[in-house]
């Protein structure tokens, strides 16, 4: 018993870290480390113990579960734990990290990063080893490259280096060679530059495409600011991202027009107060419909995966009309439709999302600290984003229920019916006054009405004064629930820790953003 419990133990630590990052439960959204590197090494020291422990193949397994399943919202921990059994001393998990290479790279911005990992683990030895050049040459080789070469290059071209890689780099280090006629054509173009097709064998013509999507990227490189109609051409006709697009041409607003009908969801999105700044989006003009059409379209919302709290983010920036997020202020005309479209979308959106299933207990801290903005939701109150959370749950979890937590805790009745406005009047502390329970947090108010939860989630500011870490042992002790899961979300952002790093049960996540909400449904679900 004592060994499967620490195998299990094992297993929680090490999900920790691919998810989280960290070891200790807590999950930090968007902090500024300083050595990325010095971090994952002093939270990943689990896998090293389960490696020696001769279950580096279980490490592997879990590694590829995680990235497959789309659990943890940032690819870095997977791919520095790919390269800690890469590059370890292990022959089987060695060459079992290498072989899903593929698999967990499935961009070249995670291929360059897990290079730069390896780089570090393999400090003090010479050269990549003939194992490593084998999987870095499959990558470039794979079959969905073999079928579509021009896939390869707009990759290629679109993220040319990162993490002070270059593809041209990467195919030196590993001895690339091309298995198909259509792969060393795309080779040869990333490491000497501008080639022929006429020396290729080129039956099914898709080296002569490749050939005229490179002659178009080359040619959008080269124009100036007197060739925008030509630069309009080129990314229609080779549907050019704004990578390709020379930076200081970016400015113009027919090219900003041009880019936009070929811009996937989350960047449409994204950009929509930098489409307005062009003046783009006047009313009735064809890309205000396109905008329109898009933000209404379900199954481009569901197929996007395009979380509700993103959109409610590009909501209450977009109708403020101005962003003062980024070093450039910028600044834009509201379109009225488009505000009250994405109001629409926002509700739309929760369609996408997946239920737990699991009994959870939602609990919103009332004190006014949660109306300060949430540090990574621009324009967001802390109080906003916990209410559209609610909402969320009210639409998609079956059982689930809600309390106000003041000087003492309330009830609150959200329904699948309710608005963000009907839900935000309803969590007013005037409203749930007459409602108070004597209970001073969330677990006390449980388990004096023997509530039984599955996970209690607890929003709140920077911190509280609040015994959690008691008042949780105390609730899974009273109603023999020794598996409740706690989350505490400090929206407002705190370094210092509010739960037991030693709990397995417990999750810290400081600040809030769409990643956090993943985080938290996937600790939910586990």
């Amino acid at each position: 018993m004592a060994g499967q419990n620490n195998e299990s133990l094992s297993r929680q630590r090490l999900l920790r870290f691919l998810i989280y990052g960290r070891d200790d439960g807590r999950y930090f959204v968007n902090k500024r480390r300083v050595n990325v590197v010095r971090d994952f090494s002093q939270h990943s020291r689990i896998i090293d113990r389960m490696i020696s422990e001769r279950k580096g193949m279980e490490v592997i397994g879990l590694i590829k579960e995680v990235s497959m399943l789309g659990q943890a919202p940032k690819q870095g921990p997977l791919l520095y734990a790919l390269a800690v059994c890469a590059r370890c001393n292990d022959e089987s998990t060695k060459k079992a990290a290498l072989r899903c290479l593929t698999d967990i790279c499935r961009t070249p911005t995670h291929l360059f990063q897990f290079i730069k990992f390896t780089s570090i683990q393999r400090e003090g030895s010479k050269g990549w080893g003939r194992a490593q050049r084998k999987a870095v040459s499959e990558w470039y080789n794979q079959a969905a490259f073999q079928n579509n070469p021009k896939k390869l290059l707009r990759l290629g071209t679109k993220y040319k280096k990162r993490h002070g890689y270059t593809h041209r780099d990467l195919i030196r280090l590993a001895h690339v060679k091309p298995k198909t006629n259509h792969i060393k054509f795309v080779i040869q173009y990333i490491v000497k530059g501008m080639c022929s097709s006429a020396d290729s064998d080129d039956s099914d013509g898709m080296i002569k495409d490749a050939e005229q999507f490179i002659n178009g990227v080359e040619q959008a490189k080269e124009c100036k600011g007197n060739d925008i109609d030509d630069l309009i051409s080129l990314i229609r006709r080779y549907n050019l991202t704004r990578e390709h697009i020379p930076t200081n041409l970016l400015n113009n607003k027919n090219v900003w027009r041009a880019l936009m009908y070929e811009m996937p969801m989350h960047a449409l999105i994204r950009n929509l107060g930098r489409i307005s700044k062009h003046a783009l989006l006047r009313p009735d003009s064809p890309e205000e419909q396109h905008i329109l059409d898009n933000l209404l379209d379900d199954v481009k919302l569901r197929c996007a995966k395009i979380h509700p709290l993103t959109i409610l983010t590009a909501w209450n920036t977009y109708k403020l009309g101005g962003s003062i997020r980024n070093a450039s202020p910028m600044e834009w005309e509201v379109n009225q439709r488009v505000a009250d479209t994405l109001e629409t979308a926002f509700y739309k959106s929760f369609s996408s999302c997946v239920a737990t299933d699991k009994r959870i207990l939602l609990a919103i801290d009332g004190s006014e600290e949660m109306m300060k903005p949430v540090v990574d939701l621009q324009q967001v109150s802390a109080r906003s984003a916990a209410v559209a959370v609610a909402l969320l749950m009210s639409k998609v979890e079956r059982r689930r229920e809600f309390v106000l937590v003041s000087d003492s805790v309330s009830p609150v009745d959200v329904l699948p019916t309710d608005n963000l406005e009907t839900a935000s009047f309803k969590f007013s502390t005037s409203e749930c006054a007459c409602l108070s329970d004597e209970a001073s947090n969330p677990m006390d108010w449980a388990m004096t009405h023997s509530k039984q939860y599955d996970a209690i989630v607890f929003f709140t500011s920077c911190a509280t004064n609040i015994n959690l870490n008691e008042a949780i042992t105390q609730y899974r002790s009273r109603l023999g629930l020794p598996s409740t899961r706690l989350v505490v979300v400090a929206m407002t952002s705190n370094n210092n820790p509010i739960t037991d790093p030693n709990d397995l049960h417990m999750l810290n996540v400081v600040g809030f953003d769409t990643n956090a909400m993943k985080v938290i449904t996937e600790f939910i679900r586990i």
